[in-house]
């Protein structure tokens, strides 16, 4: 990622003198990095939004957390992640659950920080408490593996359930899984089934799963 080419410049100078005095700075600088991502500025929208995000302003916190997260495809704006971790955590500490479970992500794997097994461990069963659907999925994987953790089958196979339960489709197919490798054929057929009457719009990973399963299956 290029250095900030905005960052020594006033931020009252960016937002100009014409505007409404009662709208916030921050939400001015993030209007405006919107309209310059729409123009296709990238870099420039970056800076604004990293501005807006200094300020306080949520929603720009958030936007770049998931653009250093991930990057923006075709842009060559690539992935940053100790700056994604950076905003995260700006917003798990404001009680965002699901930045919670990004940084927990984030720090179970390594990516951009130094891999915490057992802290991480700690965070992610404290985030499933809430019902967090990928804590849960990500729980069920530590326990199911022995990844970071005395490994657990049954104890995996009940977190990945708990996701499955509230409508997860990865849930539901990491239950499919794990019951075809235990030998539980029935209850294996018996989640397939759920899948298929759900009528979900599947994408190509997803049916590939699936057809796994079901060439292992029958």
């Amino acid at each position: 990622m290029e250095e900030n080419k905005l960052s020594n410049i006033d931020v009252w100078n960016v937002i100009g003198e014409n505007n409404n005095e009662e709208e916030g700075a921050s939400s001015v600088l993030y209007n405006k990095a919107e309209n310059q991502m729409y123009k296709g500025n990238y870099r420039k929208a970056i800076d604004l939004y990293e501005m807006a995000a200094n300020l306080g302003f949520v929603k720009a916190q958030s936007y770049l957390a998931d653009l250093y997260f991930c990057g923006l495809e075709g842009t060559g704006i690539e992935p940053n992640h100790p700056k994604a971790l950076k905003w995260f955590q700006k917003l798990a500490e404001q009680g965002e659950e699901l930045a919670q479970f990004n940084c927990d992500y984030l720090y179970y794997f390594g990516v951009g920080t130094t891999k915490d097994d057992e802290g991480t461990f700690e965070a992610v069963l404290q985030s499933s408490v809430v019902e967090e659907r990928n804590a849960l999925k990500l729980a069920g994987q530590m326990y199911y593996f022995g990844e970071g953790v005395k490994q657990d089958v049954q104890k995996g196979i009940e977190y990945f359930k708990k996701a499955a339960d509230q409508g997860d489709l990865e849930g539901q197919i990491a239950v499919c899984a794990c019951y075809l490798e235990t030998r539980k054929h029935d209850k294996t057929v018996s989640y397939l089934n759920m899948i298929e009457t759900a009528h979900y719009d599947l994408t190509d990973g997803h049916k590939n799963w699936l057809a796994q399963i079901k060439s292992n299956l029958y």
